[in-house]
């Protein structure tokens, strides 16, 4: 490999290891653009930020981080810090703008129990192909044409994974119900739990399971 450098090296396995998801996966992507990333890395980090999940909250003020702790519960995540939606509608416009159909799903989506059913509805919708949104809300856009992978019945959305964060027991037994009788025949996992110690290990766990852990840049 005498006159290419290392980074072009990363680039060149970055590329094929891309094109060899597409050939023996449904799925064809892990959030917007992915393919083109890979002209723009310098070094190693850049690569293994990129392929972390992103983290998205829906929540009016969230207040199940405690003061400092950002950097140990966000750092599985890319970026390091949440993308933040105040209400489920402005969820929803962001959702419906994002790839749908056979795409690896990259996002762990966390809301409070008063956002967790219209997000997980939007979700719902998203992954029909309902306009229902679109026609009483021009304010959000057209479901994009589906991405058509080996299975055309497999539908996924950017979201891979939900956490609902519930306050007291009537709301748990609420969402643990909601759960069980909307959800737990779906291709969405979702989690209930508490504040504390418990979200963070959730976290943790959900980053991991979005991540590829098959692929390596070492040299």
């Amino acid at each position: 490999m005498a006159g290419t450098s290392v980074t072009e090296v990363r680039r060149s396995r970055l590329r094929n290891w891309l094109a060899d998801e597409k050939k023996s996966a449904s799925a064809v992507m892990w959030g917007p653009q992915m393919d083109t990333h890979c002209d723009s890395l310098t070094d190693l980090g850049d690569f293994l930020d990129m392929i972390k999940p992103v983290l998205v909250v829906c929540q009016e003020a969230p207040d199940w981080i405690g003061p400092g702790e950002e950097q140990r519960w966000f750092q599985q995540y890319r970026y390091g810090r949440p993308l933040e939606f105040s209400r489920a509608l402005h969820f929803t416009r962001w959702l419906f703008q994002q790839p749908r159909g056979a795409v690896k799903p990259w996002v762990v989506l966390v809301t409070d129990w008063r956002e967790a059913q219209p997000c997980a509805t939007a979700i719902e919708a998203a992954r029909s192909g309902s306009q229902w949104y679109h026609r009483s809300d021009p304010s959000i856009d057209k479901l994009p044409e589906l991405l058509v992978g080996k299975d055309p019945d497999e539908v996924f959305t950017a979201v891979g994974a939900m956490l609902v964060i519930v306050r007291g027991r009537s709301q748990e037994r609420a969402a643990s119900s909601w759960v069980m009788r909307r959800w737990q025949a779906q291709d969405l996992p979702i989690t209930i739990a508490r504040p504390g110690l418990n979200v963070a290990q959730c976290l943790e766990s959900m980053a991991n399971s979005l991540t590829p852990q098959t692929f390596s840049l070492s040299l």
